[in-house]
């Protein structure tokens, strides 16, 4: 993203030089590089024109929403992740005995089995 906040600088940067007023500290040679290998772009190969480069700035600011959209999404993925994660290494074991446990005390046991087979013998 840094990238395209380059890019953009430097759309801003031509856009203030066409329309007559050089924004300060601005030059062609600020441009980084990377510009050519992320967009595929070069400096000469930008619009000209004020429109053509407001209109690649809109491009580029739409690009750009897509990405942040897209880490938002994988930070969400990622948490999602993180607590099924946590659900599957906590051990149920103690908890299943200990209600098992108090329904045979309260004399629910005997209910539960029959259901249970009941309820087996009906999905067969």
């Amino acid at each position: 993203m840094a990238h395209a906040a380059n890019l953009l600088e430097h759309i801003s940067t031509r856009q203030a030089a066409l329309e007559g007023s050089e924004a300060p500290g601005s030059s062609d040679e600020a441009m980084p590089d990377v510009i050519a290998d992320v967009y595929g772009l070069k400096v000469e190969d930008l619009p000209t024109s004020a429109s053509g480069l407001a209109d690649l700035q809109h491009r580029l600011m739409a690009e750009q929403s897509n990405w942040q959209e897209s880490l938002l999404q994988e930070s969400e993925k990622k948490r999602r992740w993180r607590e099924e994660n946590i659900r599957r290494r906590h051990n149920f074991l103690p908890l299943l005995f200990e209600l098992l446990r108090t329904a045979a005390e309260e004399g629910q046991m005997e209910g539960l089995v029959s259901r249970a087979r009941k309820e087996g013998v009906a999905d067969k």
